[in-house]
């Protein structure tokens, strides 16, 4: 599967690749929205005397589907708040239309984006199109809406 898009046209309206500051923004408000929701969920679940024992696994498994359920939906609350898109690279690259990434390829994305973190990230400066390992690995590419 070529999950590339370099050496590709793109009609302008449709693909602009964002700079690594805005993807960089999107991923800190990511990050203060989910604290937040875990800290908020753990104070429910412990005023409801949830077995303590299920607490860290309840509030890890939303940590784990956050990113990869909203990716697979057009992109993260972050993503959205500054615009951003996450699209599949070969659909834009066929048809220059968007199609959201499935879910299979948001946890790819996700677990190379956790595990590689800014590595991944500053690759974006060396793509034609700004896509970082996680995007390449996944078939997808950020772009605005």
């Amino acid at each position: 599967m070529d999950t590339t898009i370099d050496n590709v046209n793109f009609e302008t309206k449709l693909f602009h690749a964002p700079s690594l500051n805005l993807r960089v923004k999107a991923m800190f408000i990511d990050l203060l929205i989910v604290i937040c929701t875990l800290m908020f969920v753990s104070q429910i679940l412990g005023y409801f005397n949830v077995d303590p024992n299920m607490i860290n696994p309840i509030l890890l498994g939303m940590f784990l589907l956050y990113e990869p359920i909203a990716v697979s939906l057009g992109g993260t609350i972050g993503q959205r708040i500054m615009g951003l898109r996450v699209s599949k690279a070969k659909t834009l690259k066929e048809s220059n239309t968007h199609s959201n990434l499935g879910l299979g390829y948001s946890v790819i994305r996700f677990f190379v984006k956790f595990i590689l973190g800014t590595i991944s990230l500053i690759t974006v400066h060396h793509t034609n199109h700004g896509q970082a390992i996680h995007d390449k690995l996944s078939g997808s590419v950020v772009r605005f809406k």
